[in-house]
């Protein structure tokens, strides 16, 4: 059986992501600086866009966060590394 195009691309993509974020996991043991999650503001910096518009895909649905009671007025919300490694495999981390 042949794979369209598009499912290859899909496939390819897929293994793309792990790929990544296997090399990321093993640059972060590497440098000693794996973190687990990450802030609005740098998560921002990572993919090249404003802190609302990384609130704004949070509250879209299109990324999940956690909000840390006691760090400020609403709570410090913290995206987890996975689910930006998730956009990444999406196509939204070309600054990465």
């Amino acid at each position: 059986m042949s794979l369209t195009n598009e499912q290859l691309l899909a496939q390819i993509q897929a293994n793309m992501s792990k790929l990544f974020s296997r090399l990321d996991e093993i640059h972060g043991l590497v440098t000693g600086r794996t973190k687990e999650h990450h802030t609005v503001a740098e998560a921002a910096e990572m993919f090249g866009r404003s802190a609302y518009t990384i609130r704004r895909w949070i509250t879209e649905g299109r990324l999940k966060a956690s909000r840390v009671i006691d760090t400020g007025q609403r709570g410090r919300l913290l995206i987890h590394r996975d689910e930006l490694q998730r956009l990444i495999g999406a196509g939204r981390g070309e600054n990465l």
